[in-house]
């Protein structure tokens, strides 16, 4: 049964291509249902539900606890209910609007979800990037088991080739970070996070933030990765095993995912983070 939870503002060089092979050595894969916790932000209705049953088939069973975070007026939406009804387990947290800017919001929802969870890891997403998978249906077994081996902080979903280093057997490594799709430790999260939100919040209240700063907490990730020699671990896109932010919503969005599914025109687009 799906749980609702209602949160106040207390509560806040090239990389060789991958291939079936890669990860295999770093040794046993564990189950990730329990070490990982799936973390989307919804900020309005209605809930996409093609992409969100793309991503619980990307990721696979057993799959991880899914927490879905929206505004208190999307919260009691047909689609969230939708949402509650489909996906057995998922906990629903409002997050109140009261008149704030947008990237206040999503950054209290991401904080009150980490907060929530109990998992080791969390794995962000969200609903306009598009995942793809064919096989390799324990890839993320073989990221938590390939993230020890190699020495790495996380795993990044989306880097572009110059940004890359090869990590060997067909992996790579980033000091890139997005929220678009990406593995990061609980604790780490939140103490970036709230090391660093209320100066960026504090612009943003007073009408100062910068288009950039938008993204703070994914420039914080990556800011600590650099400060503290962190990479994150990469998996080279191919045909067979991509996710694409695409950047769009409502009926544009469908008809891309449909395009994407079918794997139209997306070779240009393989490991540029862009789609």
């Amino acid at each position: 049964m799906a749980e609702h939870h209602s949160v106040g503002p207390a509560e806040t060089g090239r990389a060789a291509p991958s291939g079936d092979h890669a990860g295999h050595r770093a040794g046993v894969l564990h189950d990730p249902a329990d070490q990982v916790t799936m973390i989307t932000y919804g900020p309005g209705d209605p809930v996409p539900a093609g992409p969100m049953a793309d991503w619980l088939e990307f990721v696979g069973d057993p799959r991880p606890r899914l927490l879905f975070a929206t505004t208190d007026a999307e919260a009691r939406s047909d689609s969230v209910a939708a949402l509650q009804r489909d996906v057995p387990g998922v906990s629903v947290l409002e997050i109140e609007q009261r008149g704030r800017a947008p990237i206040e919001i999503e950054a209290e929802a991401l904080v009150a979800a980490a907060r929530r969870a109990t998992t080791r890891w969390l794995l962000f997403f969200k609903l306009d990037t598009l995942p793809f998978r064919i096989g390799r249906d324990r890839w993320l077994a073989e990221v938590l088991a390939q993230i020890e081996a190699a020495g790495c902080s996380g795993f990044a979903g989306s880097a572009r080739w110059p940004d890359l280093t090869p990590a060997g057997d067909g992996w790579a490594k980033t000091q890139r970070f997005s929220l678009n799709f990406g593995l990061i430790e609980r604790e780490r999260f939140l103490r970036i996070v709230e090391r660093e939100s209320a100066q960026a919040l504090e612009k943003v209240r007073v009408g100062g933030v910068r288009s950039a700063e938008r993204f703070f907490v994914e420039a914080a990730i990556e800011r600590d990765q650099r400060d503290a020699g962190r990479w994150n671990l990469f998996l080279p896109e191919t045909p067979e095993f991509s996710v694409f932010h695409v950047n769009v919503w409502g009926e544009k969005l469908e008809r891309v995912r449909e395009r994407y599914r079918r794997r139209i025109g997306i070779g240009p687009f393989l490991n540029t983070a862009k789609p």
